[in-house]
């Protein structure tokens, strides 16, 4: 593989690691809807039942009604923070997984790029000593000619 690949791979780790967090995210906020039942038996049951999943679409796919929810979520003591922070718990131990993949990956790129620069300044150094001895060479061979 070379540093493209690398970085490749990079970007979809993270890509990954973005749709896990939103996975767990709405995982935590679809449980907590559901304290945002009405009172009353009837009318929680109801509304976990048929309500709380379309809550639920609503505040993943819409802007507004996901402000909603959350000012919701947030007079019932819920702050974004917090359930940001449950999602990250819940998924720590593949967030970890993927955080060390990008850690070797970025390892493995910084590991070619030195290698590069390393290759780049020992060609760099054969020309020069190469331009050098040709330079060498012509002022040598002008001045014999005369």
């Amino acid at each position: 593989m070379d540093v493209t690949d690398w970085s490749w791979e990079m970007r979809r780790e993270q890509a990954i690691k973005a749709e896990i967090i939103k996975h767990y995210q709405k995982e935590v906020v679809g449980e907590l809807i559901k304290t945002l039942a009405p009172a009353g038996q009837l009318g929680a049951a109801t509304y976990r039942t048929f309500e709380a999943d379309n809550d639920l679409t609503l505040w993943a796919t819409d802007p507004h009604g996901r402000a909603k929810i959350d000012r919701a979520l947030a007079d019932k003591g819920h702050s974004v923070p917090a359930i940001l922070a449950q999602a990250y718990m819940r998924g720590a131990a593949q967030i970890d997984a993927i955080d060390r993949r990008i850690a070797a990956y970025e390892r493995r790129r910084n590991s070619a790029l030195n290698e590069a620069g390393f290759w780049n300044e020992a060609v760099r150094r054969k020309l020069e000593q190469a331009t050098s001895a040709i330079i060498q060479g012509e002022f040598t061979d002008v001045a014999e000619k005369h």
